[in-house]
């Protein structure tokens, strides 16, 4: 049996179930109502949303709002006289006043706020002021007079740039941060001495000579307390050495001629830049009487000459390992000059040279045979380009470039970093004439060269004589621009130290040592 409740409500259901719009014809002069999902509406329905009322929920929001800076103080990690400290700068310093009284009063329009504030200006939405200081998001903005001790306490460790820029980010900022960081680490003179060296950039390839005994390369090297010269020929690396009297350019250049006497003299003569070689006038009047043109390689930089350089490492090897042994190195020097270069080419350096190999202590076969130059030259150049893939595989570091003017640090033997100014490109490859502190012009290799932040530019060129490594008179070379520019570059480096005998007499640098700094 049914209630009357139960009756009624079944009455309605069926009411609903018979009279629903679905189960009627469709009305085309009535009004259609479509529905639409609200993530579909492009506005939003002001009128469908509820508001809060003025004072819901505020004393919650003041209280996140309180936690929130409450939080930022209590998490800085600075001791109470630190924090006294900056907030007594923070009052001293003017820019920062102003910018509190921006934030607690309203922005002016941007045309109105003074060029060194207008940096704040962009991030004015993230700037707020606590407790007498002024921070941007959780970090404390440092005021002028302590930003260059904040730069010292973020280097202390001597991180590299990016460390830096960690440890400094996460709770101090000021305008230019970073490129004061960067600034402050790349003239670090700790960092410049012990930081790692430039990476080898692509290998250059010198010409192939035409035949033997065109271009030579000349090198002096110590053997048990004894100095010899070395002369390698570029084309048949046929080597020779002999041993000097004495450390002096008339002992070399006797010994290069007995070599040229032997075998003619050649077109090219490369060197470094050793005062037997380079700063000697008596070698400098043999090479003109002789018609030779002599190179030199870079400063400081052996790989530019590493053909010379490589085979000196070979015949003192060989003279240790013969000395060791007892065998008379002589021996080792002929069987050496019969041993075929590569198995490539499949020729000694006797044959290249003489057509035939030389009678050794290991029997050797009586063969003439006629050199055919181009096949020789192709053969070498197919081996140096060999020789420059594999080497550029493993050593493609991007080159430097350096500007005119340009202030850098060059690393000298001792790995002590001067500055210096770079005057322009040098007739070696890869090398810049700079002017040292002392006035002086020498060429370095750019692999020796470091950059500085600190740069300013010359108007005029300063004047350069035909020998980069010659001293320079400062007096005859220069102008009243370039003194000003010898000053500032002076004042990077600590002045020379001069001192005097008892009796008055004034002790000078020798002039080996004029690109150091003497202390």
């Amino acid at each position: 049996m049914w209630t009357d409740k139960e009756r009624s409500d079944f009455q309605k259901l069926k009411r609903l179930l018979t009279e629903k719009p679905v189960l009627k014809y469709y009305d085309v002069n009535k009004d259609v109502i479509l529905y639409k999902s609200g993530r579909e509406l492009l506005l939003a329905d002001a009128l469908s949303r509820s508001y809060l009322k003025d004072d819901l929920g505020m004393k919650e929001i003041e209280d996140e709002i309180y936690v929130h800076v409450s939080m930022i103080v209590e998490n800085l990690s600075f001791s109470n006289d630190k924090i006294e400290l900056f907030r007594q700068e923070t009052k001293s310093d003017t820019d920062l006043q102003t910018v509190m009284t921006y934030i607690q009063h309203g922005w002016p329009k941007y045309d109105k706020i003074p060029n060194q504030l207008k940096f704040y200006y962009s991030i004015r939405d993230t700037l707020f002021v606590i407790n007498d200081l002024l921070f941007r998001n959780e970090t404390v903005v440092v005021p002028k007079s302590l930003r260059s001790k904040m730069l010292k306490l973020i280097h202390c460790s001597h991180f590299g740039i990016e460390k830096c820029k960690l440890r400094a980010k996460s709770v101090l900022f000021w305008p230019h941060m970073f490129k004061e960081i960067e600034d402050v680490v790349k003239n670090c003179s700790s960092c410049l001495k012990y930081q790692r060296k430039h990476g080898h950039e692509k290998l250059l390839l010198r010409d192939i000579p035409n035949r033997p005994w065109e271009i030579v390369g000349v090198d002096l090297f110590y053997f048990q307390n004894k100095t010899f010269v070395l002369v390698i020929d570029y084309y048949s690396k046929y080597v020779d050495f002999k041993e000097l009297r004495a450390e002096t350019t008339e002992n070399v250049i006797v010994a290069l001629k007995s070599v040229f006497s032997l075998f003619g003299k050649p077109k090219i003569i490369y060197s470094d830049g050793g005062p037997q070689f380079f700063r000697s006038f008596k070698f400098k009047d043999f090479i003109r009487e002789w018609g030779l043109q002599h190179q030199t390689s870079s400063p400081y930089y052996a790989r530019s000459n590493g053909m010379v350089e490589r085979y000196v490492q070979t015949i003192k090897n060989m003279l240790k390992k013969s000395v060791d042994s007892g065998l008379d190195p002589y021996i080792a020097l002929i069987e050496y000059r019969n041993t075929p270069i590569s198995s490539e080419i499949n020729k000694s350096p006797s044959e290249l040279v003489f057509g035939h190999k030389i009678n050794a202590f290991l029997p050797t076969t009586e063969d003439f045979f006629l050199t055919n130059e181009q096949s020789i030259r192709d053969k070498l150049k197919h081996s140096q380009e060999k020789y420059k893939y594999f080497h550029d595989s493993k050593n493609n570091v991007k080159p430097l470039s350096f500007e005119k003017g340009e202030i850098v640090h060059i690393r000298d033997k001792v790995h002590n970093m001067t500055p210096v100014k770079v005057i322009g490109p040098a007739d070696r490859p890869r090398s810049y004439q700079v002017q040292l502190p002392s006035g002086n012009i020498v060429d370095r290799n750019r692999h020796n060269m470091y950059k500085a932040s600190t740069q300013f530019r010359v108007d005029e060129p300063v004047t350069l004589m035909q020998n980069s490594e010659q001293v320079q008179n400062p007096e005859k070379t220069e102008n009243s621009n370039n003194q000003e520019s010898r000053q500032e570059l002076s004042s990077l480096i600590k002045p020379e130290v001069s001192c005097k005998t008892r009796t008055g007499r004034v002790v000078k640098k020798p002039q080996y040592l004029s690109d150091y700094v003497v202390e």
